[in-house]
């Protein structure tokens, strides 16, 4: 093989090896960002969560028809636990059978019409003091 075919052999292998590093460095990168970013939702003693950080969650909904809720500070989901600091907004919307509901010192954000809909809601006792009440 001449030098001119040696070079362009060698220039070949090298162009394959750069994407195939490049190739393995996106992946890894992309486990890494899907690992620490993905947004988790489940569900826990008749209320729906939301995490997005892994170590804390929102009340996101219910389900069922609660008549007395009692929030708890933390919710355990798979192997993980999550210290529980806000209701989101709407998370009790149109919920007729809901009578009261204790939240925890933990929630330091009650979302927007959180406990909207809730014609037969006669009292919603704060054990903390929550920083953002919405309306």
């Amino acid at each position: 093989m001449n030098a001119s075919g040696l070079l362009k052999s060698r220039t070949i292998e090298c162009l394959v090896l750069a994407a195939v590093l490049a190739a393995i460095s996106v992946a890894a990168i992309s486990a890494e960002t899907a690992e620490t970013d993905a947004s988790t939702d489940f569900l826990s003693g008749g209320l729906a969560y939301s995490s997005s950080d892994g170590k804390t969650a929102s009340v996101t909904g219910y389900y069922g028809a609660p008549d007395h809720l009692a929030i708890p500070s933390s919710v355990s989901s798979g192997n993980r636990s999550y210290t529980v600091t806000s209701v989101g907004s709407y998370a009790f919307y149109g919920c007729a059978s809901l009578i009261s509901a204790e939240i925890p010192g933990s929630v330091s954000d009650i979302g927007y019409h959180a406990f909207n809909g809730c014609p037969n809601l006669e009292s919603v006792t704060i054990s903390g003091s929550a920083a953002t009440i919405g309306n």
